[in-house]
Parts: C-alpha cells; structure tokens; sequence
C-alpha cells in the first residue's frame, strides 16, 4: 500500500461535551481516524478589539491529505465559533502500520 501524507487537524471549543461530539462526528463520517480531545487549556486571543481569556479544549484529528478539505467542512459545519482556528498540520513522519490504518480508515 503507498501511504498518504498524513496531516493533524487542530481547533479548539469551548466545552469538553462540543469536543466528543465533534470528535465524534468526524470519526462516524470517516473524515478522521482518530481523534484526540484535550484539556481544559487557556486560551489567550485579541477578538474584536479586546484582549481575552478563555477555557478552551483542543480537538485534533488525524486524516490524511486526500481527505483534509472534507475533515475541514466537518469542523466548520459541527464549530459553535463566528471564526475557528482549523489548522491542517504536516505529518513528517509516522509509525507505518499507524499511518496505513488511518489512511485505509479515511479512503473514499
């Protein structure tokens, strides 16, 4: 099998139950195989002409390059937020049973 480049998707959510359900939603439309919910963090953000502070968990999901845009729609469609940070990382290197079951997971 020739593997896809795999990338990590990150965002963040106010609430730990919006996190699972998210994670949740792109692993049931197999637009990620994994999924990966942290925190509470906090989170430290200019919006809208202030400077804010905010309890925040992270949601990172595992897709590959050919399933990126359709993860991203995933997101925007389940993200509470007017403007997510969706941020698709590099994945430079894997274990290679680890990058082929989520490439083999994620395939159309």
């Amino acid at each position: 099998m020739i593997q896809q480049q795999l990338i990590m998707v990150e965002t963040t959510v106010a609430s730990e139950p919006v996190a699972r359900r998210m994670a949740a939603v792109l692993i049931e439309k197999k637009v990620a195989a994994c999924v990966n919910v942290e925190g509470p963090i906090e989170s430290h953000y200019a919006w809208k002409g202030t400077v804010k502070a905010d309890k925040e968990f992270i949601v990172r999901a595992k897709t590959t390059q050919a399933r990126l845009l359709d993860c991203i729609e995933a997101i925007k469609k389940e993200h509470p937020y007017e403007l997510p940070s969706i941020l698709a990382l590099p994945v430079i290197g894997a274990n290679k049973p680890y990058a082929d079951w989520v490439s083999e997971f994620v395939k159309k």
